[in-house]
């Protein structure tokens, strides 16, 4: 799959009433990122919470509902072209200056599914304050209200911050089509 950038999938106000709602939430974990295979110390992992696995995380479900009103927005704007609209995952991650993000992939290969990555914070100017994104060898820039649709069995990552000021992005994986 190329790699898509969706722009204005939704008004700003929206973003501002979910990154409301996470800020206010008490279940953010430190769980990620995850590695079977050896061990992370916690300077490297962030503040994630998980809305959607499957079914809708216990505690969650008002954020997990603007998750999926926001996610069916995206799949309009896209002409349902790149997605299929069936949440696997969804989450929530804060970042910020004091964090550089690690290259990784979520998926492994043929794996039929696809990552949705956009910003929460309605203000973010992605020139100015930095986190974009980086996908394969290109570096994409995410724009409130833009939303990024890619292969996460690409090496991947969020670029680094800049500024003093927490970035809050929303992930989705879902199905391709």
């Amino acid at each position: 799959m190329k790699t898509q950038i969706i722009k204005d999938c939704c008004p700003k106000s929206y973003l501002d009433m979910m990154r409301l709602q996470a800020e206010q939430s008490e279940n953010w974990t430190f769980k990620f990122p995850m590695n079977k295979e050896q061990y992370i110390p916690i300077e490297e992992k962030f503040p994630k919470m998980s809305l959607i696995n499957g079914d809708a995380i216990l505690g969650n479900g008002v954020l997990a509902g603007l998750a999926m009103g926001l996610l069916i927005q995206i799949w309009e704007k896209s002409h349902r072209a790149f997605f299929i609209p069936d949440i696997c995952w969804c989450g929530i991650s804060i970042k910020d200056s004091s964090r550089e993000d690690n290259m990784h992939f979520d998926n492994k290969p043929n794996s039929g599914l696809v990552k949705v990555l956009g910003t929460l914070n309605s203000d973010w100017s992605t020139e100015k304050m930095g986190g974009g994104f980086t996908h394969g060898d290109i570096t994409y820039p995410i724009e409130p209200t833009d939303f990024i649709i890619f292969d996460a069995s690409v090496l991947h990552r969020a670029d680094d911050i800049i500024v003093n000021k927490k970035r809050f992005a929303i992930d989705y994986t879902v199905k391709g089509v």
